[in-house]
């Protein structure tokens, strides 16, 4: 099933029922141009309108959108426009929109910058631009069949390199290094690399929202939270916050600091693949 071809049909639906009357959209965001077309490279626009899907590069990702998007020059799939040297990306996509005839353009309004916006109307005058708050940010709020099995790929390519991590920690690792080894596990395990900076927080800095590595060792806690995900594909879960046990070590034994049973917590993350992770682990006190 092609679910791309789905959610720009879905955007466009959800378009014409929000009351605000459009002929095309405009997507610039390049989170929002993978969702909807599988190009994960950048400076890259999607001009979408009832009968045509256009993606607007230029040279230097000719070839990759050809990987990334098989459903190029398909019918009711993508067109790809190459732009120029001597145009800009927002150029040649309005050159494609005035192609198209669309009277109203809805735009990014979260997205796209008032200098952007001001160059589109001067290079497509006829056409009204209508700027929409998070139109594709609203269609990703129910996961289709495609991202979830992306996510649970994303999930399982973590815990992998969660559990290389676990099995090659020393009590001499400061917070920078364990950070190191994470980020290397999660490449070697198939992601692309870490969807976010990973947080390895030794004892009290565990406290801080977004603690960043320093070379405290491991040793001097008697606790560690470790958060970190995989950017494995073009879509992302929510991040996902639960206890963890780490395995008894040489010199130390670990438990965890909530019971087996205490659900997950989760809460939104940003629209572009990952699983995600948070584990804290507690040391108890030594026996006299």
């Amino acid at each position: 099933m092609n679910y791309l071809a789905l959610r720009r049909q879905g955007l466009l639906r959800n378009l014409k029922a929000g009351g605000r009357p459009s002929d095309a959209i405009l997507v610039t965001h390049p989170a929002n141009v993978t969702y909807l077309t599988g190009f994960t490279g950048d400076s890259s626009y999607l001009v979408l309108t009832a009968k045509t899907a256009v993606l607007v590069t230029d040279t230097r990702f000719e070839e990759q959108a050809r990987e990334d998007c098989p459903e190029l020059g398909k019918d009711d799939g993508l067109d790809l426009h190459v732009r120029k040297h001597d145009a800009t990306t927002t150029e040649a996509a309005a050159g494609v929109l005035a192609k198209t005839g669309a009277k109203a353009v809805a735009v990014e309004a979260n997205r796209l910058t008032v200098a952007e916006l001001e160059a589109l109307q001067g290079l497509v005058p006829k056409a009204e631009f209508v700027p929409v708050a998070g139109p594709v940010e609203a269609l990703r709020v129910s996961k289709d069949p495609g991202e979830v099995e992306k996510i649970k790929a994303a999930i399982r390519v973590a815990e992998r390199a969660f559990k290389m991590f676990v099995a090659t920690m020393a009590e001499t690792d400061t917070e920078k290094e364990m950070v190191d080894s994470l980020e290397l596990y999660v490449r070697r395990c198939g992601a692309k690399g870490t969807s976010f900076p990973p947080i390895v927080a030794v004892g009290e800095r565990g406290a801080l929202p977004h603690a960043p590595p320093t070379n405290q060792p491991l040793s001097e806690g008697s606790k560690l939270l470790v958060d970190w995900g995989a950017d494995w594909s073009a879509t992302r879960t929510a991040r996902c916050c639960s206890a963890g046990t780490r395995p008894s070590g040489p010199s130390t034994t670990w438990r965890r600091c909530t019971p087996p049973s205490s659900p997950p917590r989760t809460r939104p993350s940003p629209p572009c693949g990952t699983g995600s992770r948070r584990r804290t682990w507690t040391r108890p006190p030594a026996s006299r």
